[in-house]
Parts: structure tokens; sequence; C-alpha cells
């Protein structure tokens, strides 16, 4: 999914989301389960909730990619894989309805071992984040959110010993996601 149509999705999701409501709320001492589908990866999530309207989370993703090219007649293929890892903070603005409005943050760390190279990429991140939930039954919801986040990464040694550093911020955290609380 491109990043924009990522974007665009989240933000339908939230504006459904806060204009809706109903009696289903997230309950303290509850667990949940899901995915996350936006980002640069896709993450299976863990949440337990703190209070009825505040949330903590993991996040577990992972990524492997292939590429090809020709040129000039010659050809080549390449691969890579990664492993994402995420601490997610959700406060709710509102409760005991169907949607809530939330704000909170998101911490991730990722390494990925690029085409070949022998030492990965990582990268940091720090994102704040604001969205919608909305449960579609008394324990599944559905959730969009804007995430702005700050990055750092770091590449690996190149043929001359050197490594690249970059930061930039972005929208890296945003997307839908689903969870089943239990």
């Amino acid at each position: 999914m491109k990043r924009g149509t990522k974007f665009f999705v989240a933000a339908i999701a939230m504006f459904i989301g806060l204009t809706l409501s109903s009696n289903a709320q997230l309950n303290a001492g509850s667990f949940g389960i899901g995915a996350f589908f936006g980002g640069s990866t896709e993450t299976a999530q863990g949440f337990y909730a703190l209070a009825d309207n505040m949330e903590i989370g993991v996040g577990l993703g992972y990524i492997s990619k292939s590429q090809g090219y020709e040129l000039n007649g010659n050809t080549s293929e390449s691969s890579a894989s990664g492993l994402t890892f995420q601490g997610i903070f959700h406060y709710y603005l509102s409760k005991g309805r169907d949607v809530s409005p939330f704000l909170g943050g998101i911490l991730s760390y990722s390494s990925t071992s690029d085409y070949g190279a022998d030492d990965p990429n990582t990268e940091i991140g720090l994102s704040a984040v604001f969205g919608g939930q909305a449960f579609l039954a008394k324990n599944f919801s559905v959730y969009g959110q804007i995430a702005l986040g700050y990055q750092k990464q770091s590449s690996p040694k190149d043929n001359a010993g050197g490594t690249y550093n970059w930061t930039y911020v972005s929208l890296s955290g945003s997307g839908i996601g689903a969870i089943f609380y239990f």
C-alpha cells in the first residue's frame, strides 16, 4: 500500500471514529492482540489496559524483500530482511463510546540486513500519535492513526570503511489496525 493511500485511509478511519458513538469501551486490566497495517512494516501487537482510558503495548514486525534487475544484458538478484520492535502508548480522550479519540506515542527500533551487507541497517524512532478507535463488537475494535515521527537511521560500513547516518521526520507510523480484547 502506498504511503499516501495509508495516510488517506487512516484519516477516514479517524473521522468515522470521531463521529460515531455507543457503549463499548476499553476495560482496565484487559489484554488485547492485534495487527497494524501501515508505516514501513506491518506488525503484530499486544496490549494491556492500565485503566479504562490508557493502554500500553508492544509491536513486532518482520519484513522480507527481494529485488532483481537487468542492465545491458546482465541480471542481478538480491534480498533483505529485518525486524521491528515497538513500545506503544495510547491515552483515550473519551470513554463509554464505541469510538474514542486517542493521543499516544511509539518508540521503535528496527534492524534490516540489506542486500548482502555484513552489518545491518538500524533505525530508532519516536513518534507522536493521534487516532480514533471504534469498537465494532464488545471485545473487537479497529483504529486508525496518524503519527508524526523523528527517526535516526544508520547504514553499514561501505567499502571505504565509512558509515552513513541520517535523521528525518516522517508519517511512518500512520495506518490502520484491529485489536481483539479478552
